[in-house]
């Protein structure tokens, strides 16, 4: 049963990767923007002028604009690709190794003084009595 946590996972990446590619190839111009300059090119040829376009300036305006949209497609779909190949690859090295692959910086104070080593006691009152550290936002911050 290991698997199961990235089920998904692996089902927003089909889902994703599915209606990029529909949204490219599709046959149906309601559905792909390529099929949709295609019907739009086709009437331009002929002179006709389609809904929503008023002339044929917009004609081609429409067309520029999904030929935009299918390589915008493009590129995110690829993004996605090479983003999910990345992390198979990285938790694939992860697994390999024994122990945790986790690194954590070390904390950094705002008076860049480390604090010296205190009991868990001192600590927990010297936390009652002080108060958290707010960032000033809105007009404060520019007091």
């Amino acid at each position: 049963m290991s698997g199961w946590h990235s089920f998904p996972a692996v089902g927003v990446l089909f889902v994703a990767c599915y209606a990029g590619l529909q949204k490219l190839f599709h046959s149906d111009p309601r559905v792909s923007f390529l099929a949709h300059a295609g019907k739009y090119s086709e009437a331009l040829a002929k002179n006709e002028v389609l809904a929503p376009a008023k002339d044929i300036g917009e004609m081609s305006q429409i067309i520029f604009n999904d030929q935009v949209n299918a390589g915008l497609t493009a590129l995110f779909l690829s993004v996605v690709v090479v983003v999910a190949i990345y992390g198979v690859r990285t938790a694939m090295k992860a697994r390999k190794v024994g122990w945790s692959t986790a690194k954590e910086i070390p904390a950094v104070y705002r008076d860049g003084k480390q604090p010296e080593a205190q009991s868990e006691r001192k600590l927990a009152a010297r936390w009652k009595t002080t108060k958290p550290y707010r960032q000033p936002h809105g007009r404060c911050a520019r007091l």
